[in-house]
């Protein structure tokens, strides 16, 4: 269901492959701090794709958004901004390969990764507080 595996890249399983589970174009994780897995809630994740079409949608209780194809086949490369309680965040680089938001966003951060994704990091006021 929509609340399970958080923090995992979805699109490994929603890739359509199959036909069931169904195909993904975007999905992730948003977490509440840096160092914490407690699930950010009624995040607002708007996405704009290199063609400027949109598409936003909000985490729900496990932190997940997820956009299936048939609702949005965005083109590559992608900008995020996430929202909350009126404070917004963009991501500093643009989503080129795919939609799986933990293809890059892995633990831990490091030369490879810059971890999760997070709206607070408590260690250097960044994020939405």
């Amino acid at each position: 269901g929509p609340l399970h595996r958080p923090g995992q890249p979805c699109l490994l399983c929603h890739d359509g492959s199959l036909g069931s589970p169904p195909e993904f174009s975007v999905a992730g994780t948003v977490l509440e701090t840096a160092g914490n897995l407690s699930p950010a809630r009624a995040v607002s994740v708007q996405l704009t794709a290199a063609d400027a079409s949109q598409f936003t949608i909000q985490t729900n209780a496990a932190g997940n958004f997820y956009i299936q194809a048939s609702r949005w086949a965005p083109v590559f490369p992608l900008t995020v901004k996430l929202s909350y309680q009126g404070e917004s965040i963009e991501m500093e680089s643009k989503i080129g390969r795919d939609g799986a938001c933990a293809s890059c966003h892995v633990d831990p951060a490091g030369p490879a990764s810059p971890g999760h994704v997070y709206l607070n990091d408590v260690s250097s006021d960044a994020g939405v507080p």
